[in-house]
């Protein structure tokens, strides 16, 4: 039996087991919004992240830069046009190689010799001339190169001629097929395109580009030889396609680290995976050690039309090929592969870094790969340019007038490029 006592024990016990229960309910709510509250901060937190951070193991980072690095030039000069340029044997005619030096001259081949301007704009000296004379050149020279110790090479055909960091004449040569002695292309005596590049006086590399010493016509064999004190090694032999579309060899020599850069399109090649696995791979080869590291970087290909298929089974209507490829094999490789193997361009910026440029992709872009750290850093999105190579704050670039003459137009740099590089 309840009495009065035992009814309000009762009534306060039921109370408080009420109040109690109310201020359960209220913790545990309160216990679940803090964890929603937890989760959606630390979504916020990934997705910031996600936005300020390159996602490097993906190879494509979500907070891509949209960059003209036209807009980061100021034109200070046009060189090798009347209105510019004093003297008339400065003038350019034709449309020829260039190299920039570290002390910012700008070298030109123009009508069998090379016309030299300093950063100013200045006429400089004039090397060779049409002859077969010391320091003259049968054709015009097809390849430049200037070394970090400035040595200029001048390559015409299978000849070179050397220059040191003063422009005074060194020497002449001809690279002779003996080249190859020592290599499973001793027996060939085809064409090849070759390529010196001049370290020091007694350090060369030597590139033969289209070189037909494989068995297959639909492929070449792309070598570098490297030679000290006239020991000559092989440092690379390389496939590449004999149609772009399929991949070639791009390389760079980066003389600070003492490393060959180069990426083979050739590699990109895999007809299981899908366009969102598509990559490509950087080589850095040390040309001392011959240790060589590689890195993989994401890209979106292009896929083959089925009008550029159709196009390529069929025979040429007219002419002849430049090169000569089985038109039927390529055709159903196009099939096969579904994508476009990107060509690339490796450039030097500001000398710590890799600049490299897909083409045949679905955008527009430039990656940045940093060689102290050994990682890519960001990828930019370009609108119509290029990085420039900068030598003393400018930059030139070869430009056309409206009457169709070639003029070295010279640019100052906006210190701020280098912000959006590093």
């Amino acid at each position: 039996m309840l009495n009065e006592y035992n009814c309000i024990i009762y009534f306060n016990r039921n109370l408080l087991i009420l109040k109690i229960n109310k201020i359960m309910r209220f913790y545990m709510m309160l216990r679940i919004s803090i964890f929603i509250c937890v989760i959606f901060i630390s979504v916020l937190s990934v997705a910031q992240s996600s936005l300020n951070h390159q996602v490097i193991s993906s190879g494509i980072q979500k907070d891509v830069l949209t960059v003209n690095f036209d807009n980061f030039l100021t034109l200070e000069r046009k060189v090798g046009r009347d209105e510019q340029t004093t003297k008339s044997e400065f003038l350019l005619v034709r449309y020829g190689r260039s190299a920039f030096a570290n002390n910012g001259d700008i070298l030109y081949s123009d009508e069998y010799k090379i016309k030299i301007f300093d950063i100013t704009g200045k006429e400089k000296k004039i090397l060779g001339g049409r002859g077969q004379g010391p320091g003259e050149f049968i054709n015009n020279p097809s390849f430049l190169y200037i070394s970090n110790s400035g040595y200029v090479t001048a390559t015409e055909g299978t000849y070179y001629t050397l220059y040191d960091s003063n422009y005074t004449f060194i020497e002449k040569k001809r690279i002779s097929r003996d080249i190859l002695k020592n290599t499973k292309y001793k027996d060939y005596y085809g064409p090849f395109l070759l390529y010196v590049y001049i370290l020091q006086k007694n350090e060369k590399i030597y590139k033969l580009s289209s070189f037909q010493g494989s068995d297959n016509k639909n492929e070449s064999s792309f070598l570098l030889f490297y030679e000290k004190n006239n020991t000559i090694t092989l440092l690379l032999d390389l496939k590449e396609s004999n149609t772009a579309v399929f991949g070639r060899v791009s390389f760079n020599i980066i003389e600070n680290s003492r490393q060959i850069a180069y990426i083979n399109g050739m590699e990109c090649i895999n007809p299981d995976i899908n366009e969102n696995e598509y990559y490509y791979t950087l080589h850095l080869l040390s040309i001392d050690s011959r240790i060589e590291k590689t890195f993989k970087r994401k890209i979106k290909p292009l896929k083959f039309t089925e009008k550029e298929i159709e196009s390529m089974l069929k025979p040429l209507q007219s002419g002849k090929p430049l090169i000569n490829v089985d038109r039927t094999v390529e055709g159903n490789k196009m099939k096969r592969i579904k994508y476009k193997c990107p060509m690339f361009y490796i450039g030097i910026f500001y000398d710590n870094y890799l600049f490299i440029i897909p083409a045949n992709t679905t955008e527009n872009v430039c990656d940045i790969f940093d060689l102290q750290s050994g990682q890519f850093k960001k990828r930019l999105i370009v609108e119509d340019s290029y990085p420039p190579q900068i030598r003393n704050g400018h930059t030139y670039k070869l430009e056309i007038d409206k009457d169709g003459f070639v003029y070295i137009a010279i640019y100052k740099v906006n210190p701020k490029l280098y912000d959006i590089i590093k």
